[in-house]
């Protein structure tokens, strides 16, 4: 077993705990859960729909938990973890100390410094392009050293 040294980091961006993907073996591809609030109603699966109407609190309740188990290994086994909220739909009841910009979210930060620095760092559908991915590693370098996380 790897034990961790002090060079090894968890770097979580939660993002919305209803993104669903599922193999579909008519099409011999992955299906997103996107496909099905499309206006191509060919993809659309009842029970998907039906899950995703009676299902929210549920995913919501899981990925709280999944925050605390993975905190909670985290630091039992002495393992140095940033998280951050990655979509701004996130529910975030617990606020851990490692969490970067609390209950902001990098979508919209990254809105911001391309409005404040006149540079794109999103692309179409709101997710970070290359640069943006670039520009949020350094906000998250620099806020884990001040931290002294790292």
């Amino acid at each position: 077993m790897h034990s961790p040294d002090d060079d090894d980091i968890v770097c979580i961006g939660w993002t919305n705990h209803l993104r669903t993907s599922w193999w579909n073996d008519e099409e011999f591809r992955w299906m997103h859960d996107g496909f099905i609030r499309s206006k191509d109603e060919k993809y659309f699966h009842a029970s998907f729909k039906e899950w995703i109407t009676l299902s929210y609190g549920r995913c919501a309740q899981a990925t709280n938990h999944a925050k605390l188990f993975i905190n909670s290994v985290c630091q039992v086994n002495n393992i140095k973890i940033i998280q951050f909220n990655a979509l701004d739909n996130i529910p975030t009841q617990y606020k851990f100390p490692n969490y970067h910009q609390g209950d902001q979210n990098m979508q919209d930060v990254l809105r911001k410094e391309t409005i404040n620095l006149e540079k794109n760092f999103l692309a179409l559908g709101g997710h970070p392009n290359e640069a943006g991915h670039k520009h949020y590693a350094k906000m998250l370098h620099c806020w884990a050293e001040v931290k002294k996380i790292l």
